[in-house]
């Protein structure tokens, strides 16, 4: 008779076995080298200290080299060596042209995990949550882990426990460094130490866009002095078309003969970027939400969240055919999200983490939905209060409810439009996007410091 095992147990039994399994490594390594001491009169050995990479990052994700990059290319520019290790085996970290950096794929599931949990380093710099929780323990090897955030936004929204076993957390506003010190004094935790560094892959998408806008300023340009220089050579002042005065040019804007003004309504690009699962909103609002947008008139891009076309493949499949492709209406699945938020003028969504890389990069408005978010699985549900930019999603641009869906339109113009929302959109980066356009020499100049401090002791 076979016997089933469900996932979730397979996953603790691992766990276990694997405790068991560290805790023999150990103690016949700990025997060893007290055999090898012995022997040496007391000295350490060579093999003691060597072979034991300075830093170390560990990338759950292929997608989180954005993150990352940046780090390493300072990194680089520094002379310093840096293990990547990554679960990925399409990660870009892999084909890196950065000498300095030795990129290595440990195998996924839980050969990755069991690789971590036996790892040598100095200092291991990641964004996964959970050390110490599930499958990744500390390694006895690691004398420092320190967590860098793969988003700007709350610290307080990981799983329960995220962030408690980490040695040190890296910030970019007072918000974080808040929730965290509140779990650490309701949970009675070794106080971490808290570093401000800003939001390095923030700063790349900055100069990314202003690197399309010099380009785009270039380009303009050169079409004003060709279309100069071509003026000189055709002299058409007489021509009829150029009259201010002539009745086609002016009807574009004014009729005189009727009085009536023509009024031309710009048409706004706008992205819908939901979350998955229940209380996303494409679960939520379904096709009601795409077709208010859809009359809008606007040009429409749905981009849904990457585990949708998994875990909601059937509500996808069905909304994707009732609003197939048009000119106005539009579904992205792009790899790299900065062309489609760079022409959109306004975002919808629920809970993503791209609504403040949008808001605060582009600067442009961003309307929520109001939603019942369950806290419970979070650390958020240990604190009082709602999650801090849950309070900062009002003053992106309108919040967006059910009854306000037949609506939408004036709720788009007015989020576009209103200078109130301008203001307060940069009141939210100045709190959230500190150190701008530093992060990544921040973060090196920690990682730094830091090593000379743990040799120090």
């Amino acid at each position: 008779m076979l016997l089933y095992i469900d996932p979730g147990t397979g996953s603790m039994l691992f766990t276990i076995l694997l405790g068991v399994l560290s805790a023999g490594v150990y103690f016949i390594r700990g025997l060893v080298l007290k055999i090898k001491y012995s022997i040496g009169s007391g000295k350490r050995t060579k093999d003691d200290d060597e072979n034991i990479p300075e830093f170390v990052i560990f990338s759950d994700h292929k997608r989180y080299w954005n993150i990352f990059e940046p780090i390493c290319r300072e990194m680089e520019k520094r002379g310093k060596e840096v293990v990547y290790l990554t679960a990925s085996s399409d990660d870009p970290a892999l084909d890196s042209d950065l000498s300095n950096v030795k990129a290595k794929f440990l195998g996924e599931g839980n050969k990755t995990y069991a690789a971590l949990n036996f790892l040598k380093a100095k200092i291991v710099l990641s964004t996964t949550p959970s050390l110490d929780v599930f499958q990744w323990k500390r390694s006895r090897d690691v004398r420092y882990y320190v967590h860098i955030p793969h988003s700007a936004g709350n610290l307080s929204l990981y799983r329960m426990y995220g962030l408690d076993y980490y040695d040190a957390v890296l910030t970019n506003g007072d918000f974080q460094e808040d929730q965290v010190k509140g779990l650490e004094a309701i949970r009675k935790m070794p106080a971490k130490e808290l570093v401000r560094i800003g939001v390095p892959y923030l700063d790349e998408m900055q100069k990314r866009l202003e690197g399309v806008s010099d380009r785009t300023k270039d380009s303009n340009k050169d079409s004003l002095k060709a279309s100069t220089d071509a003026g000189t050579k055709f002299d058409n002042s007489n021509d009829s078309t150029n009259d201010p005065n002539n009745g086609n040019q002016q009807g574009a804007q004014h009729d005189d003969q009727h009085g009536i003004h023509q009024d031309i309504e710009k048409k706004y690009t706008i992205l819908l970027a939901p979350s998955w699962g229940k209380s996303g909103m494409l679960s939520r609002f379904g096709a009601d939400i795409l077709k208010a947008l859809k009359d809008t008139g606007y040009h429409i891009i749905v981009r849904p969240h990457p585990q949708s076309f998994t875990a909601e493949k059937k509500m996808l499949d069905e909304l994707m055919e009732e609003f197939p492709d048009s000119e106005d209406f539009e579904w992205n699945r792009d790899n790299d999200n900065f062309e489609v938020l760079k022409k959109s003028d306004l975002m919808i969504s629920d809970f993503s983490g791209v609504i403040f890389d949008f808001a605060l990069v582009f600067g442009k408005p961003v309307m929520c939905t109001k939603t019942d978010f369950d806290l419970n699985p979070y650390d958020a549900s240990w604190l009082e209060g709602e999650p801090w930019t849950f309070s900062a999603f009002p003053k992106l641009g309108h919040i967006l409810t059910e009854e306000g869906i037949s609506d939408i339109k004036s709720l788009i113009n007015d989020s576009i439009e209103s200078d109130e929302y301008k203001k307060s959109r940069e009141e939210v980066r100045d709190a959230m996007w500190q150190h701008r356009g530093h992060g990544a020499e921040d973060v090196a100049d920690y990682l730094i410091r830091k090593s000379a401090e743990l040799d120090g002791e």
